[in-house]
């Protein structure tokens, strides 16, 4: 399977017109006042800039606590769920017009990290739409800054494998997801894969 690994100054050349558009598997999470309200009203706006192709149950989950962030340990169990969608807006494009405004109007603090959250959004995976099925797309790699395809902690949370492979039916992706290599556009011959 060829592995799209695109650096952001060449993200603007692939357009609708040189794919069928993309999928993404966003991640869904809310820990945060009315966490239901904050997921259904994401979701409503999601679903209004693209097309819903599947998605898991929701349930609730424990905070992943970091050592370096102790106050992680008094937050809200989250509300979780998966989604698949396609979209003709390129994957960072996606976030930046389409994620970050829903996050911030549902209330997303971009002060810390693993700061409690009314809605967080995270795209776990990505490819150009060319296949039936996303586990048989060209995966979609990419990284700039701190923003990775597929998310850095893709592999950090079980309940996500498990909705992906037992709900989603998509059992060969977490395989595919690590095998991801990302060049780091900010330094040459920079590469780097998941542990």
């Amino acid at each position: 399977m060829a592995v799209n690994t695109l650096l952001p100054d060449k993200i603007e050349t692939l357009g609708s017109s040189a794919v069928r558009g993309f999928r993404l598997l966003l991640a869904f999470g809310s820990n945060l006042g009315n966490k239901e309200e904050h997921v259904q009203e994401g979701l409503k706006y999601l679903q209004s800039r693209a097309t819903t192709l599947q998605m898991s149950s929701w349930l609730y989950t424990k905070p992943w606590v970091n050592p370096a962030y102790p106050a992680a340990q008094y937050h809200q169990d989250y509300l979780n769920f998966i989604i698949e969608i396609a979209t003709q807006i390129d994957p960072y494009q996606f976030y930046q017009t389409v994620i970050v405004p829903i996050e911030n109007i549902r209330g997303h603090s971009r002060i810390a990290k693993w700061e409690p959250r009314g809605l967080d959004i995270d795209i776990l995976y990505a490819a150009l739409n060319d296949a039936v099925s996303i586990e048989d797309c060209t995966p979609f790699i990419f990284s700039r800054d701190e923003f990775f395809i597929p998310h850095t902690a893709f592999f950090d949370r079980d309940f996500w494998r498990e909705l992906l492979e037992e709900e989603l039916n998509l059992k060969k992706l977490y395989r595919i997801a690590r095998n991801a290599t990302y060049q780091d556009p900010s330094q040459e011959n920079s590469v780097f894969r998941h542990a």
